[in-house]
């Protein structure tokens, strides 16, 4: 994750109170977004780039969506001759989206895209998909600028300080209320996670990322969306396990454990039930760090050896 472009001076709230008054005065949706083309790559080795050379949309914007499926990984679009125009990452996630607005002029050398993965299992994989945008229409311009917050958002950069981590954060809830302006509630949601997951890490705000990431899960529950209630549900049980004080009297600490097991049992059935083995053992993993602190020891003990047996199956 992370630099921003030094161009951001709105603050969100505003920018969004913007963005609707422009759409709310038109009276116009955006279009559903369709690709054009999709790809995908398995059996990715870690740190062996995989990539290709984009094509022409017909439209002077181009939006590439990656994906992975159990690796954390860097996506990067550079010009022909080898200048980075972006590169993003998601780290120490296992799922979920980069975005990346490309400009394609008619004429000019097209740019590639190449992604490198950094954690990797036997079924790990990833995949690209490309989508046309167009800024012809108020409601075309305000989901081209959410996609360039998300974009900015997860810019890879080496200042790590909490600074520029919260305007990367406001970025991203920029996008999650311009998405869902435009219609786009799917990127809407993973905006509203991403933004939660600053919060818990490097922000360490666990009760904002406690009540972001709620909230991501109950409306991914309402669409339909599962993964991103399962890494919402993820997110938040990390969040309730790190405000736990292992010097708190046992009556604290179990109460704050039993309202993280709340959420963990979640996480557990809904990656058991949708086959995500990495995710089922982490859950698995933290319900034995929330039995641990209960004072629970040989439950504790089961749910780590239940988390092993997960992880023995990636």
């Amino acid at each position: 994750m992370c630099g921003l472009s030094t161009g951001w001076r709105i603050p969100a709230a505003l920018a969004a109170l913007f963005t609707a008054f422009a759409l709310n005065g038109c009276g116009e949706s955006t279009e559903p977004l369709a690709p054009v083309s999709s790809f995908t790559f398995s059996e990715l080795s870690r740190n062996e780039a995989v990539g290709f050379e984009l094509s022409e949309s017909g439209e002077p914007l181009l939006l590439v969506r990656v994906d992975g499926n159990e690796t954390a990984f860097e996506s990067r679009v550079s010009a022909p001759g080898g200048e980075v125009l972006s590169a993003a990452r998601l780290p120490y996630l296992r799922t979920g989206p980069i975005f990346h607005v490309v400009e394609i002029r008619p004429g000019d050398a097209l740019p590639s895209l190449s992604i490198l993965p950094d954690q990797v299992t036997r079924n790990s994989s990833l995949r690209v998909r490309l989508y046309r945008l167009s800024e012809n229409t108020p409601a075309g311009a305000a989901r081209v600028r959410a996609f360039r917050d998300y974009e900015a958002a997860l810019q890879a950069s080496s200042d790590e300080s909490a600074g520029p981590w919260k305007e990367r954060r406001d970025r991203m809830r920029a996008a999650a209320g311009g998405f869902k302006l435009a219609g786009d509630p799917e990127p809407g949601l993973w905006a509203g996670f991403l933004a939660a997951y600053i919060s818990y890490y490097p922000l360490y705000e666990f009760d904002a990322a406690i009540e972001e990431a709620g909230a991501v899960r109950a409306r991914a529950r309402s669409q339909g969306l599962v993964l991103p209630e399962l890494m919402a549900l993820q997110l938040e049980s990390q969040a309730r396990l790190e405000q736990i004080d292992p010097k708190a009297s046992l009556r604290e600490k179990r109460r704050q454990a039993q309202a993280a097991l709340e959420v963990i049992d979640q996480a557990v059935r809904l990656a058991a039930a949708e086959g995500l083995r990495f995710e089922q053992a982490w859950a698995q993993n933290n319900r034995g760090i929330a039995r641990f602190y209960q004072d629970a020891l040989p439950e504790a003990l089961a749910a780590y050896q239940e988390a092993m047996s997960s992880a023995l199956e990636l």
